[in-house]
């Protein structure tokens, strides 16, 4: 009896317990494992291992000194597979701290949150004419100057089995008036087959003729306020997008490949667009002989107050046509900060319109850089960085335009602080005073100077119009972050063109590469075969590499630039004479000159060779590579490697290789002394040791 008094009472304490607390109390879990958080621009991620028990996570951010926590999107937080993500987007600049709550079916779980501090947050840089006050809007897009997204805008999430969500904006032969600011952000790979099925509730497809998306409205003189984006690292799009009448657009975050037609399009008067932070890929081959690698990576033709920016062509065959006849004219578009990477023509080709050109990296050009075609009236070249570029810039049948750039009347290009390679140099030809006629470009001593208008095209007799000295053109705040040298721009790209933490796909060119303007099986193999899965990753093939990261990478430290940085010499590549004084900025080791600072270490054995000759320099002294030798060095984020080695005695068949702890990265096959080069993405300790046989290294340099 007692026993049953005890079971009674029992129960009912446990019912009083459920009706005071509305349920039964919450199992616990162990808080999620982060390993790993980046700040980006305007967006961070954080990523994790899951916990038992959990069926959801639940993603919050705090910037510091606010007093309350904010909620990301449910989309935002995905199941990788073996971890979770989440990416935090639409935020400004600044320090912010990250929680990750696990839940399950009855909510959040207690004592299950996890929380990392001190993630930095970058701005993006608007600079250019998408910003100018003479376009429709000084804030293309759905965000405000500051990163956060505008007043009222409306938040799309498109993953591959919700199609529809694109209906009302891409739907072939739909207009749209609406102005209310909209962000449409793509998860996910959509490949252009998976496009090209979808019907809309209303019979239209979603693809146009020329199997494109695209947004068009009836009025392209108002801003649609309208942001087309990727989400994380891994957003693909497998179709181009063609806006058209269509103003106060952006593009960013987005890989856009094997695609037909344009990369992206731009036409029929459209104004204020901003595309950035984007990689372009190989499209389709078309019907022309010039069409092997797709047609235009990203053209424009009749539109007006134009950025695009850190953004990363790779091995595009024409990368941008701005004007496409001598009657259409495209006006006040900016390029800056782009990676024209073993890209082969069109850094821009121009015609007629005002184009200013500053801070880019032009490597391994096959054809040629900038174009002046018919009658261009300004081009402003402005401290670009050419490494192995053929022709960086070129005018129509005058200097070094053999007759197969252009047949048109040329225009003129005014050049100020490019920086240019020994191979880059030997395909410009500036303006002199013995050299009136067959100039590639005019060469100023400051950036404010002017052109005289006596210069002029050989054919046409265009002149240049100092544009870029106009004030009502050049408005104030045209520069949000100011104009860095070539050298230091080259770093910014390398750092942030492309998708957040520079994408999920990424080649190595090969230094045999740079010459060549044809398709690079290896790549288009990947670009033609993307499925979405991010699992494949195939061993260098020649001197160049294809990596397909499915995992996230470990946080860069690199700071964004955000003041003018201080001028420093440009840096003299390998295999030129190399410094014995190397600018700030650059680490050099280098045994003949018994250049061996802290930032290296090296074991000590080194010997005397018969002298190795490259370009006219003898290297005599090396670094010994056997069993027990090595150079290693540590860096902070993103750096270029550069360096000479050779088999000892000049023997055949030895290799040397490149390793980041015990993985190994680079194979470099040994012939007579060999120029060495890989582009290292993150922070950590590198080292230059034996792969077979006895080698030696002769000069390093980081940068």
């Amino acid at each position: 009896m007692r026993k049953q008094k005890r079971l009674s009472l029992a129960l009912s304490l446990l019912f009083l317990v459920t009706m005071v607390f509305g349920m039964t109390p919450q199992a616990e879990a162990a808080a999620p494992a982060i390993t790993g958080s980046e700040g980006w621009i305007e967006a961070a991620c954080v990523y994790w291992n899951p916990v038992s028990g959990a069926n959801g996570y639940n993603v919050y951010y705090q910037k510091s000194g606010a007093s309350s926590w904010t909620q990301i999107d449910a989309p935002l937080v995905r199941n990788m597979g073996s971890y979770w993500r989440a990416d935090v987007m639409g935020i400004s600049a600044g320090t912010y701290s990250i929680q990750v709550r696990a839940k399950n079916a009855s909510g959040e779980m207690a004592n299950s949150t996890a929380q990392v501090n001190g993630v930095s947050v970058s701005a993006h840089d608007r600079s250019g004419f998408a910003f100018s006050p003479r376009g429709v809007t000084t804030t293309p897009g759905a965000y405000n100057s500051d990163g956060t997204l505008k007043a009222n805008a409306e938040v799309i999430y498109v993953t591959p089995s919700t199609l529809s969500a694109l209906d009302s904006y891409f739907s072939v032969g739909t207009t749209y008036t609406t102005t209310r600011p909209v962000s449409i952000r793509f998860i996910g790979f959509f490949s252009n087959a998976l496009l090209d099925r979808h019907t809309t509730a209303n019979g239209k497809k979603l693809l146009n003729s020329n199997k494109m998306l695209e947004p068009k409205s009836k009025n392209n003189n108002v801003s649609q306020n309208m942001t087309i984006e990727g989400v994380g690292r891994d957003a693909v799009l497998g179709a181009g997008l063609h806006i058209t009448s269509t103003s106060g657009v952006e593009i960013r975050n987005l890989a856009i490949l094997y695609f037909k037609d344009d990369g992206i399009g731009i036409e029929s008067n459209c104004k204020s667009l901003w595309i950035h932070n984007n990689d372009f890929f190989y499209g389709q081959k078309g019907s022309d002989a010039d069409q092997v690698k797709g047609d235009g990576s990203l053209d424009m033709k009749n539109s007006q107050y134009i950025t695009a920016s850190y953004n990363h062509f790779w091995d595009s065959g024409k990368t941008h046509l701005i004007g496409n006849g001598t009657s259409d004219t495209v006006d006040f578009v900016t390029l800056h900060h782009n990676y024209y990477d073993h890209s082969d023509s069109r850094h821009a080709r121009v015609r007629s319109g005002n184009v200013h050109i500053y801070n880019n990296y032009y490597r391994g050009v096959s054809k040629y850089g900038a174009g002046a075609a018919y009658r261009t009236r300004g081009i402003f070249m402005d401290s670009n960085y050419f490494e192995m570029t053929k022709y960086p810039m070129l005018i129509s049948k005058q200097g070094h335009d053999t007759g197969t750039f252009s047949g048109e009347d040329g225009g003129v290009i005014k050049a100020y602080g490019n920086y240019m390679d020994a191979y880059s140099t030997s395909y410009y030809t500036p303006y002199s005073s013995s050299n009136t006629v067959e100039f590639d470009a005019y060469e100023v001593t400051s950036r404010d100077s002017t052109v005289p208008s006596n210069v002029k095209a050989k054919s046409g007799g265009t002149s240049y119009n100092n544009f870029d000295t106009n004030s009502s053109v050049i408005f104030s705040g045209y520069y949000n972050v100011p104009v860095q040298t070539a050298q230091n721009a080259r770093q910014t790209v390398m750092t942030y063109a492309g998708r957040m933490q520079r994408g999920n796909i990424s080649y190595a060119f090969g230094s045999n590469e740079h010459t060549n303007d044809g398709i690079i099986s290896a790549l288009m193999s990947i670009v033609s075969g993307y499925n979405g899965t991010g699992n494949v990753q195939d061993t260098p093939v020649g001197t160049g590499g294809i990596i397909i990261t499915p995992t996230d990478p470990p946080p860069t430290t690199t700071p964004r630039p955000t003041t003018t940085p201080r001028p420093t010499a440009p840096p003299t590549n390998p295999p030129t004479n190399p410094p014995t004084n190397p600018p700030a900025g650059i680490q050099v080791f280098y045994p003949d000159n018994n250049q061996s600072p802290s930032y290296f270490s090296a074991s000590s054995n080194t010997y005397t060779d018969t002298p190795l000759s490259l370009n006219g320099t003898a290297y005599t002294k090396a670094v010994k590579i056997d069993s027990g030798g090595y150079v290693s060095f540590t860096t902070t984020g993103p750096v270029k490697l550069y360096f000479l080695a050779g088999s000892r005695k000049n023997k055949s068949g030895n290799a040397i290789q490149l390793a980041n702890g015990s993985a190994e990265l680079k194979t470099f096959s040994m012939s007579g002394l060999t120029v060495c080069e890989y582009n290292i993405t993150q922070a950590g300790t590198y080292t230059i040791k034996k792969k077979t046989g006895e080698t030696g290294v002769y000069y390093v340099r980081v940068e």
